[in-house]
């Protein structure tokens, strides 16, 4: 969870760069992998209930 998060730190500060955007993308990229992570938790925690 943390190593994606960490990836996509990396992606969004990039691409804020080359689209001189501020930190948006780093924001818009780190809310979806987050939301994206913790589907997948639930996803997989709800396979043992």
């Amino acid at each position: 969870m943390g190593v994606s998060l960490y990836f996509a730190s990396l992606a969004g500060k990039a691409l804020d760069v080359r689209w001189e955007t501020g930190k948006i993308m780093t924001l818009s990229l780190l809310i979806l992998v987050l939301v994206a992570n913790i589907y997948g938790l639930i996803k997989f925690l709800n396979r043992y209930n």
